[in-house]
């Protein structure tokens, strides 16, 4: 009788095991070919780090409005994705978003691109959308670096409401 149950739980674990191995192929290698990452704006994730530096930013209502040009964030990919299409929904208020540039080499190598498509959305904020071949862009151990660049208007504000980014092989 023990013998025939340690067999069961044996049986068991090893499915759950498989189980496990599955569901973390299957974060890692989607079948639709696509990850969204959503930034959760004013914090880290694993995927996307907060907007920075600080001192060119601010939060209002957990949202970051950006003070001074340019700002930053890295965006952790695995290798086998190969393009990054960025939704960005802003506001503009005095100072204007002129682009979204990704790191082509070391320091401050950046080529910042001008919205592929952009849309004024119904609460007062824009949508802008960039695509990006995440292969030509530099990267350190899987971690590629965007800017947001802004316009020098001195008082202005660019308040980001949201940031999403969809990955795919």
């Amino acid at each position: 009788m023990e013998k025939k149950f340690l067999k069961i739980i044996k049986a068991v674990l090893i499915v759950a095991a498989l189980g496990l191995v599955l569901w973390l192929a299957n974060l890692n290698f989607p079948r639709s070919g696509q990850i969204v990452i959503q930034a959760q704006l004013g914090k880290d994730s694993r995927a996307i780090t907060r907007l920075g530096p600080d001192v060119r930013l601010k939060l209002e209502n957990g949202r970051p409005a950006v003070l001074e040009n340019p700002v930053y964030f890295d965006l952790r990919a695995l290798p086998w994705f190969i393009r990054a299409r960025v939704y960005l929904v802003y506001q503009e208020d005095g100072r204007q978003l002129e682009g979204l540039g990704g790191q082509t080499g070391p320091g401050w190598q950046y080529e910042v691109k001008k919205p592929m498509a952009q849309a004024d959305l119904q609460d007062g904020f824009k949508q802008a959308i960039f695509d990006f071949d995440l292969t030509k862009l530099y990267s350190q151990k899987n971690v590629k670096r965007f800017l947001i660049a802004t316009s020098q208007a001195p008082g202005g504000e660019l308040k980001i409401k949201e940031l999403k980014i969809i990955l795919s092989r």
